[in-house]
Order: structure tokens, then C-alpha cells, then sequence
């Protein structure tokens, strides 16, 4: 399922209520993201914070370049995983399958899946 935020409203300090498609609401709090990344930098001022608008691919961006994806605003909003995020694509693990099925191979296919994976 693909996810888009239809509406998005300032609520004060970092936080914002967010809209789904799917007709889902929910609440975020974006204070660790804003602390964490240094392209959000500029959003610790809570008046540049609440001047985001929402592009065409319906994520929340600002001026500075930061963006957060409509998939992880739900996951925070609603506590739900998005389905496509949660398995890693069957070619992947194929691959991985494969790769360890070879003679050459000398590793953990569990961890190469992993790693592939990321």
C-alpha cells in the first residue's frame, strides 16, 4: 500500500497532525528528527519548523531541503508498519540464497541477507 498525507497542520513545538489517503489521522512528534540530522538544523527554531508545506509526492518538506517520507510519518502517526517496508524484496532474498548456495561462498547467509537487506 502506498501511503500520501492528504493534510498536514502545525500543533506546536515539533509537532504536527497529519491526514492520510487511506483516511487514517495521527499525531507526530518530529523533535528527535529535527535534533538528529544536520539538514534540520535550521528547523530547531520552532518558526521555521512550522512553515513546511507538502510536495508533490505529498512529504512534508521545508525550506532548508529536509524532508520526512509520507511511509515514515505514518508509521510514527499511526503505529502501523507499512507493508511494502516491512519484507525485503523476494529477489533480494534469492539472490542472497543463491549466492550463498555457492561453493565459493565462505559466510553467514543469514547475515549476507541482512546486509543485503540495508
Amino acid at each position: 500500500m502506498i501511503i500520501s498525507v492528504n493534510q498536514a497542520a502545525y500543533l506546536g513545538d515539533y509537532r504536527l497532525q497529519l491526514w492520510f489517503d487511506n483516511g487514517e489521522s495521527g499525531e507526530v512528534d518530529l523533535q528527535d528528527l529535527i535534533f538528529k540530522y544536520p539538514a534540520a538544523e535550521p528547523l530547531r527554531d520552532k518558526s521555521l519548523f512550522q512553515q513546511f508545506s507538502l510536495d508533490e509526492w505529498s512529504t512534508v518538506v521545508w525550506e532548508c531541503g529536509f524532508d520526512v517520507s509520507p511511509e515514515t510519518l505514518y508509521e510514527r502517526a499511526t503505529g502501523k508498519q507499512v507493508d511494502w517496508l516491512a519484507a525485503p524484496p523476494k529477489l533480494v532474498t534469492d539472490f542472497a540464497g543463491l549466492l550463498a548456495d555457492s561453493p565459493n561462498f565462505n559466510g553467514d547467509p543469514l547475515i549476507l541477507q541482512q546486509q543485503m537487506r540495508s
